[in-house]
């Protein structure tokens, strides 16, 4: 959403087309979810939500941003016209929301969109109204408006105010060098006094071990988001992700042979039931759950 190209109608046209491309995205979800739920005998749908992209006025150093013609009538949308912002926006609601039920899905139930910029910008005289259009146009549709802001970025505490139906704040512990672990801690007293969840983030460098030159590691910064979900009970609330891209954190730790790394599947499965712990042995923190095979031979101690 930041790069020139994506500021276009034509980006938009191609941030769509991505999500509903063949086989891939929302077609690998459905079948993804049909596959697993039938073998697991379970009748249930996925929620998913796509992405409202930012109208943005201007582009490069400053420049206007010519976005084009976003619904076909021979006009340029002029992002310093409210009006055309407001199509903008209505376009690709109800173009993300018309392909989802042109395809059918069974496995998957659509509920709402995602705000995409992680800050609001007071300096833009028409943000809060844009939002508000967003949240009232999606509720027209039956559906919510949801928002994730960076660490106590601007109107964090006014989410509700905006219109959002939801939102999670990012502790950004995970990518702030310097920053300890009381950042996490603040971040989920900020998130209960404003109603709001926590989103969990990790990206790849959790598996470079003693070579990151973060302190403390990724790692142990990643078991920190956990650890602080169960102490201040956020495990217990909307649960949000940042994973990194394909094949993400998750799919990668699965597949790690190393006991330490593929335990990050493991407690973040139990922090998403709600069952993490921070005392029951196999699930704590300072020992990583081991993993074998049927008929693989392992010796250890067992700790009481």
């Amino acid at each position: 959403n930041y790069s020139d190209e994506a500021k276009s109608a034509d980006g938009w046209r191609t941030y769509v087309n991505d999500i509903y491309e063949k086989d891939r995205n929302m077609d690998a979800l459905e079948k993804c979810v049909g596959d697993v739920y039938s073998q697991l005998g379970v009748d249930e749908k996925v929620q998913v939500y796509t992405s409202v992209l930012y109208t943005f006025t201007t582009v490069g150093d400053g420049k206007k941003n010519e976005f084009g013609d976003i619904d076909g009538d021979g006009k340029n949308e002029d992002f310093s016209n409210i009006a055309d912002r407001k199509k903008a926006i209505k376009w690709i609601m109800d173009e993300e929301l018309n392909r989802f039920n042109g395809r059918n899905y069974k496995n998957l139930e659509f509920c709402g969109f995602y705000w995409f910029e992680e800050a609001i910008d007071y300096s833009d005289p028409d943000e809060a109204e844009l939002i508000a259009y967003a949240a009232d146009y999606a509720h027209k549709l039956g559906k919510k408006l949801f928002w994730i802001p960076y660490y106590q970025a601007s109107g964090y505490s006014e989410w509700q105010e905006l219109g959002f139906d939801l939102a999670s704040m990012q502790p950004n512990y995970m990518f702030t060098e310097g920053s300890t672990e009381q950042r996490v801690y603040d971040n989920a007293k900020f998130a209960a006094a404003y109603g709001m969840g926590v989103e969990i983030e990790v990206d790849g460098n959790v598996f470079s071990g003693d070579n990151d030159a973060f302190t403390p590691s990724r790692y142990d910064r990643y078991l920190s988001y956990l650890k602080v979900g169960v102490e201040k009970g956020y495990m217990n609330s909307i649960k949000m992700y940042y994973c990194d891209a394909v094949p993400g954190v998750y799919l990668t730790a699965y597949n790690n042979s190393d006991p330490k790394y593929h335990g990050i599947y493991d407690i973040t499965y139990l922090y998403a039931k709600r069952k993490l712990s921070l005392d029951d042995p196999g699930k704590t923190f300072d020992n990583a759950p081991v993993v074998v095979t049927a008929n693989e031979k392992f010796s250890g101690n067992l700790v009481s």
